[in-house]
C-alpha cells in the first residue's frame, strides 16, 4: 500500500508562510505469515476390540491450511499422532489421512484398556505451521480367547492298575502342561485370573 504524507503547523500563511512540508510517498509491504492449520475432531472417545486392525472414517474434520481469512493457497497438510507410553500397544499407526481425515491403526494382540493419545495438524507452509494438539482416547475392550496346554504325551499303564487306591484313581503328574487361560502367546497373561477346568472324551 502506498501513501502520502504532508507534515503541517498551526502558524498559517500569513505573510507568505509556509505551513505545509513537501509531501513524502511511503509504502508499506505486508509480509505473509503462515498461521498454524486447524482441524476439528469428529469424536474423543474412540472404543475397539483388542488385537484388530482399526479405524475411523473423518476423525479430522474441517481440515484447512489456516483459520478463515488467512491465504494459505497451496500448502499441505499432515497429521502428528503421538502415543507415548501407548506406543506398545500398536504394531501400526495410529495415523491420520492429512486429506480425508481418517484415523487408521493396527493393535498389537492381548492388550487392551484405555490409550491416551494426542494429535496435531502439520502444513509444509514453515514458521507457525503445528496446530495446538488435540486430546483423544482409545478404550480397548477385551476379548476372551480359547485356553491353551501342551499335552506331555501318551500315557501308557498296566492293567488294573491303581485298583488298590482307595477310589480306582490313577494320577499322572504332569499330564497337562503349560496350562494358560489364554492363548499360549500371551506373555502379558491379560487372562491368569480366569479359572480353567478340561472337559475329556473317550
Amino acid at each position: 500500500a502506498n501513501f502520502t504524507v504532508v507534515a503541517q503547523d498551526s502558524l498559517g500563511t500569513d505573510n507568505g508562510g509556509v505551513d505545509a512540508s513537501d509531501p513524502a510517498n511511503i509504502t508499506i509491504t505486508v509480509l505473509f505469515v503462515n498461521q498454524p492449520p486447524v482441524f476439528d475432531l469428529a469424536n474423543t472417545s474412540l472404543f475397539e476390540h483388542e488385537g484388530v486392525a482399526g479405524g475411523v472414517s473423518g476423525f479430522a474434520s474441517n481440515i484447512s491450511m489456516g483459520p478463515v481469512g488467512s491465504n494459505e493457497v497451496g500448502q499441505n497438510v499432515s497429521f502428528e499422532v503421538e502415543s507415548g507410553m501407548f506406543a506398545s500397544w500398536f504394531v501400526s499407526g495410529p495415523s491420520v489421512d492429512g486429506v480425508t481425515g481418517d484415523l487408521s491403526y493396527e493393535l498389537a494382540p492381548f492388550v487392551n484398556g484405555v490409550a491416551e493419545l494426542r494429535v496435531r495438524a502439520v502444513d509444509d507452509g514453515g514458521g507457525a505451521n503445528k496446530s495446538e494438539w488435540n486430546n483423544f482416547s482409545l478404550t480397548v475392550l477385551p476379548v476372551n480367547d480359547a485356553p491353551s496346554f501342551v499335552l506331555s504325551g501318551n500315557v501308557t499303564v498296566f492293567e488294573n492298575e491303581g485298583l488298590d487306591s482307595g477310589d480306582g484313581a490313577l494320577f499322572v503328574e504332569g499330564f497337562a502342561l503349560s496350562v494358560g487361560a489364554g492363548a499360549a502367546s500371551d506373555a502379558l497373561g491379560t487372562e491368569s485370573d480366569q479359572r480353567t477346568t478340561f472337559d475329556v472324551s473317550f
